[in-house]
């Protein structure tokens, strides 16, 4: 089973058993969780993608469906686009990021079981909370360069797997 149809299921049976649930996703430095409160919530990732999504769309489809295209760093999105044709093509994860998002995730769930509210989203970008003033501003100016070059390449793979 992969990796989102593992998700999936997850969020299947969180929203059945209405419990809320943490979703994260580390991307260049970037962490960025999501606080899906199926106390509330009526459907699996709150209706972004289907399970029928699963079968017909690619990964990196589904996962800009899932994480709001803002919250992706340049470096992501420069890293990613060239690589969405190839099946072999995964992201290298660090392991300062898994630490990152365990400190995060494990003071979000402490505010779950004290009974105390959530943000539906948090994004921590360590890289550029470390990088000097002039890179800062560089990554900002570069990031709807490479937004740009995203999109326009999910378009063409959508066209070509619509063929």
């Amino acid at each position: 089973m992969s990796g989102l149809q593992a998700k999936f299921l997850l969020h299947q049976k969180a929203l059945e058993h209405r419990l809320p649930l943490l979703t994260g996703w580390d991307m260049a430095g970037v962490q960025y969780l999501q606080c899906y409160d199926y106390r509330k919530l009526t459907r699996p990732f709150d209706g972004r993608i289907t399970e029928r999504d699963l079968d017909r769309l690619g990964a990196w489809q589904l996962i800009m469906r899932l994480i709001p295209l803002r919250m992706i760093p340049a470096d992501m999105l420069a890293e990613v686009s060239p690589n969405l044709r190839n099946p072999d093509y995964s992201v290298p994860q660090v392991v300062y990021a898994a630490l990152m998002f365990g400190a995060l995730s494990s003071h979000m769930v402490a505010r779950i079981l004290a009974g105390e509210e959530v943000r539906d989203e948090v994004r921590f970008d360590l890289h550029q909370a470390v990088r000097p003033a002039r890179e800062q501003w560089l990554q900002r100016l570069r990031w709807p360069r490479e937004a740009l070059h995203m999109v326009q390449a999910l378009q063409q793979l959508t066209r070509e797997l619509a063929r």
